[in-house]
């Protein structure tokens, strides 16, 4: 058991000096008037933190998933096609991919909050290009607009370059 606290400890050493995000409750206090924590303190106060990840993993996962059908409004713009191989029936090009979709959990956020919410946790249709050989460039970024009525849309946007199938 000491040498799991002994681990545990040199853990939180590691993460203390490194620059991954640690939670204020679980960092130690250094200044010579506290003791460290006893072996149960630390015990406690990871398994406290690993609680909370899951918790906060669990509500992730409910953002994502989506029962009712959802309508996916989707755009396709080719900007440029370069040079076309008739013989091995595949040219290249530069294209662009839009999707667009209600998300009915941003409704309630005030406009100012919508820019700072991460729209990766949120429900994507996944839309891609099949018949794309390779690509050398993808750029990809989300944004949110709100409707008339006040319903929140999330905007995916992507740009491909590469080499497509006929």
């Amino acid at each position: 058991m000491d040498d799991l606290v002994s681990v545990l400890a040199d853990l939180c050493d590691t993460l203390e000096n490194s620059s991954i995000f640690l939670p204020a409750s679980l960092k130690r206090e250094t200044s010579p008037d506290t003791c460290p924590p006893s072996s149960t303190q630390s015990l406690s106060k990871l398994a406290d933190y690993r609680r909370r990840s899951v918790e906060l993993s669990r509500e992730m996962k409910q953002l994502s998933i989506r029962t009712e059908k959802v309508v996916v409004e989707v755009r396709v713009v080719f900007l440029k096609i370069g040079e076309i191989d008739t013989l091995k029936e595949f040219y290249q090009a530069d294209a662009f991919l839009q999707t667009k979709w209600r998300e009915p959990k941003l409704d309630s956020k005030p406009p100012e909050e919508l820019g700072t919410v991460d729209l990766e946790r949120y429900w994507n249709p996944l839309c891609y290009i099949d018949n794309i050989l390779s690509e050398t460039k993808e750029v990809q970024w989300l944004s949110t607009t709100v409707g008339q009525g006040g319903e929140v849309y999330i905007i995916e946007r992507r740009r491909i370059k590469g080499v497509f199938l006929e």
